[in-house]
């Protein structure tokens, strides 16, 4: 078949007193000047049943299609994908109970540990919100050893919740609220809620930020707990650069930029604390989000930084004259 095309051309080239040239860019001429066929005719005019007929390697009708549409269609011999209606979220709450009265204040201690990408197969979320998991267990774990004690048992509630669905606008945050605010008569987020403390993104980068839909009011525990994380950054994290980051909640969205959002709706005093300036930045939804990406000395700082801040908020440290540059 070759040997048969190789002829035509050869007797073309000798019939034709066109000059070489002119008769290889005339294709490609005409290729530019011609208006692209818009996506809904490419569509149309080569259907899944007349893709059948044509065979791609031999007949030209496809590859003219196929250099001048602008519209494609991808073809499979499987089954029709169908959304799935109901899908399970997990969730995990733990709880440590402070010493003294039923009417302790409560701190919640929140991280969604969902991974997203362009491929969600693909995602690790090492990252986001692999590292927010990872503070929110270790802190469990400081404070279930302090509470152990008498003499180091606080007298606060603290609540400790790892949530599903984070990266579908935190429908397992959401479900969850309902279950305690609405179809509950007992339970710590009816009581007295202090603040609840988001981990997101934490673990990379020189920097921190308390994203607040409201700035906190001077005298409140939440005050505090910031007037902490400035004072332990400053004073024994030097380089690590703190900012507070006010945004309002935009109820016109479809999806929430951060998961305090979830409690602020509900009322309840939240901040999400993050090394990300902004709900919108990329990393937070890459399959790029691996483990090699984590800094292990940075989220082990992190740690410590939080851990600190709210040390000095549970035992009101500060106001019993620690110095301010002395690990606690």
């Amino acid at each position: 078949m070759l040997e048969e095309a190789g002829e035509v051309l050869e007797n073309m080239l000798k019939a034709s007193c066109l000059p070489l040239g002119f008769i290889v860019f005339l294709p490609a001429v005409l290729l530019l000047v011609a208006p692209p066929l818009p996506a809904a005719d490419a569509a149309h005019e080569f259907t899944v049943y007349r893709m059948q007929q044509y065979d791609l390697q031999g007949q030209p009708y496809v590859l003219l299609r196929t250099a001048t549409a602008n519209g494609f269609q991808m073809v499979t011999s499987g089954v029709q994908s169908k959304a799935v209606s109901d899908w399970l979220i997990a969730s995990v709450e733990g709880r440590l109970t402070g010493l003294g009265g039923e009417d302790l204040p409560t701190i919640v201690i929140v991280a969604h540990y969902d991974a997203f990408g362009v491929a969600p197969w693909l995602s690790l979320g090492a990252d986001s919100n692999g590292s927010g998991v990872s503070v929110l267990l270790e802190l469990a774990r400081l404070f279930s050893r302090l509470y152990t004690y008498k003499r180091t048992h606080a007298a606060y509630n603290l609540l400790f919740f790892a949530s599903g669905g984070g990266k579908f606008n935190y429908q397992g945050t959401k479900r969850w609220l309902e279950d305690n605010l609405d179809h509950t008569d007992s339970s710590l987020l009816q009581d007295n809620v202090a603040f609840v403390l988001c981990l997101d993104t934490v673990g990379r980068g020189s920097s921190l930020h308390l994203h607040v839909s409201k700035p906190p009011r001077e005298g409140t525990l939440q005050h505090a707990f910031l007037r902490e994380l400035e004072t332990v950054a400053a004073h024994q994290f030097p380089e690590v650069r703190f900012s507070m980051v006010h945004k309002r909640i935009n109820l016109a969205e479809d999806v929430l930029a951060w998961e305090h959002e979830r409690f602020a709706i509900r009322r309840l005093p939240a901040f999400t604390l993050s090394h990300l300036e902004s709900h919108r930045d990329g990393q937070r939804s890459s399959i790029m989000d691996v483990r090699s990406r984590v800094d292990s000395k940075t989220l082990t700082r992190n740690t410590r930084i939080i851990a600190e801040a709210l040390t000095r908020v549970i035992y009101n440290l500060t106001e019993k004259g620690t110095p301010p540059d002395m690990p606690v």
